[in-house]
């Protein structure tokens, strides 16, 4: 195996190209029943709903947690409500 960096860089690149799109064989992967083939369809047609996300997370209580952790967290929400709203989710969320 390699190093940290090797491997970090090497499952950042991965990550990337899962979220612009480049696993293109899911889509014509003649592998698929038409049963996977139909839930694929219906997954491409999702959207994220930062309200309803927000709502449920109120409804789950105040996680205890220490700013440090807590101010990341909810900057990344931010961004990925931001980026995302109205738009298919990408499948790193599933």
């Amino acid at each position: 195996p390699g190093n940290v960096w090797e491997l970090g860089s090497q499952q950042f690149m991965r990550n990337l190209r899962a979220m612009v799109g480049e696993y293109r064989d899911e889509v014509d992967n003649p592998a698929l029943t038409p049963r996977q083939k139909e839930l694929q369809a219906k997954l491409g047609q999702l959207t994220l709903n930062s309200t309803a996300i927000w709502e449920r997370e109120r409804a789950r209580g105040e996680v205890v947690a220490p700013l440090v952790i807590k101010f990341p967290y909810y900057a990344l929400c931010f961004l990925l409500d931001v980026v995302f709203e109205g738009r298919n989710a990408f499948s790193r969320f599933f």
